[in-house]
């Protein structure tokens, strides 16, 4: 067989792959993917674990099965996009073929496989691919090509993801754009388009900041049905929650959380921009109004441990990733943090009892996010929290619960992921802006200054100064 562009490659696909997302077998195209039977066996294995472990074994399993109701998986069934999947073996005999010293473990046992699969095909491109980095170090040092999986990489790098913030810089305001945006609210873009002489590049919902050779500016979201600008007007008026927007990214995102127009909303950036806050404040104040209930879903990743291995029920298995929320609650409604109460002789303004989810009633509910599948949401203002450290399948299945009346909130920071074989550009949050960017129901912003402390917001900038040299 001749070594030619079209010739389909050979991909070996670990088990960490159909457990980040079962239908990965499905994405390889064109190309043979083969699976050692020794996936299949930790699987199985991983079956019956508790939690998000278990329940993507079980469904990486039945689309296994699925692949061996069309026939023998060892001459290889028919993929979705042309290619074709087997499952395979090897003997222990083979083993001479990798360097001495690497142990008879299931991960080697793959490893060994492509080399078999390089050795019988050495026209043909043999791809290991894998979630786990160790896997990929020990597939390359064996003298094979490996790699990540990269079909839920929707985007390359961050640099690349739509950051819903745009900078409009009027060279020539001849017909006063600016000041006709401050004074009447609103702006048809046309205005815009004559003052840039040039077409528009912005998306649904963007946030603008418009400013002219004058030294006016103007914060503004654009509409782009309407081919209208809309003006986001600071208010002294505090929040509901009695909470001021302290910068201009604040007060985009607190237009965006109560527009009613825009349904699903990401909002990511640097720890302390005010993200859950913001998101918080603005699901209280619309509570009685247009939202029944204010819904906040968290993930309980970063702890290490399952839900199912802590004791009590779901309530008192979550209570301590609901802590973060609460503590907001009751830092916006005037009450000190336990940690506090003994530094301040300050009395909270509405009263010394602190907020718990019992006294705040129906009106609130916070849980875990791996029990959303098979809920809908009406009339609910709904906060998925931390969403970076979900995976895409599951940011679909939070955003497919969207119900009549209701709006989703993501919001979370991309560099700061703590779960295995997630990374900056492979999450839920980051998949949703990529996906959803450009719909006129959605509306997206990077919030990058940080308010929790003007030390924190030197660290970030030093660390990003570091990343970048």
């Amino acid at each position: 067989m001749s070594d030619t562009p079209e010739t389909p490659k050979i991909y070996v696909v670990d088990t960490s792959v159909p457990m980040h997302e079962d239908e990965a077998l499905e994405n390889f195209g064109d190309n043979c993917v083969f699976l050692h039977i020794a996936v299949v066996e930790e699987l199985e294995g991983l079956k019956k674990a508790d939690g998000e472990k278990g329940a993507s074994a079980r469904a990486a399993l039945r689309k296994i099965v699925a692949f061996s109701d069309q026939g023998s998986l060892t001459n290889g069934v028919p993929t979705r996009g042309g290619g074709r999947i087997f499952i395979s073996y090897t003997s222990d005999e083979d083993f001479q073929l990798l360097p001495v010293g690497l142990e008879k473990t299931n991960d080697n046992r793959m490893i060994l496989l492509a080399k078999k699969l390089q050795n019988a095909n050495p026209c043909r491109q043999v791809i290991v691919v894998s979630k786990e980095n160790s896997m990929r170090i020990k597939a390359n040092a064996c003298g094979l090509l490996a790699q990540d999986y990269k079909h839920d990489k929707l985007v390359s790098s961050l640099n690349e993801l739509y950051s819903g913030f745009s900078t409009i810089v009027l060279e020539k305001d001849e017909l006063g754009a600016v000041a006709e945006l401050l004074k009447v609210g609103s702006l048809d873009e046309s205005f815009i388009k004559d003052a840039l002489a040039s077409d528009l590049n912005l998306h649904p919902n963007q946030c603008c900041l418009i400013r002219n050779s004058d030294g006016q500016e103007a914060m503004a979201i654009y509409k782009k049905q309407a081919h209208t600008f809309v003006l986001v007007k600071p208010r002294s008026k505090k929040t509901a929650d009695e909470l001021i927007p302290r910068n201009m990214y604040q007060w985009f995102a607190y237009a965006l959380l109560t527009d009613p127009s825009v349904r699903v909303l990401t909002l990511c950036g640097v720890a302390g921009a005010g993200k859950t806050l913001m998101s918080l404040c603005a699901g209280i104040e619309q509570l009685g109004g247009l939202y029944n209930q204010l819904t906040v879903f968290r993930t309980p990743a970063g702890v290490g441990l399952e839900l199912g291995f802590m004791p009590g029920d779901l309530h008192e298995k979550f209570k301590d990733w609901k802590k973060p929320i609460l503590k907001l609650f009751n830092r916006m409604l005037g009450h000190p943090a336990k940690d506090d109460k003994k530094k301040s002789s300050k009395k909270s303004r509405s009263s010394d009892l602190e907020i718990t989810e019992a006294s705040l009633g129906d009106s609130l509910e916070i849980g875990p996010i791996m029990y959303l599948q098979g809920d809908t949401f009406f009339n609910q203002f709904v906060i998925a929290d931390e969403t970076q450290n979900i995976t895409p399948k599951e940011a679909e299945i939070v955003r497919t619960r969207l119900g009549e009346g209701s709006k989703i909130v993501f919001t979370g920071d991309p560099t700061q992921i703590v779960r295995p074989h997630l990374d900056s550009i492979s999450n839920g949050l980051v998949s949703t802006i990529a996906l959803l960017a450009g719909a006129e129901y959605y509306g997206h912003l990077n919030m990058p200054i940080s308010e929790r402390d003007d030390v924190v917001q030197d660290m970030i900038e030093r660390a990003k100064q570091r990343t970048q040299t």
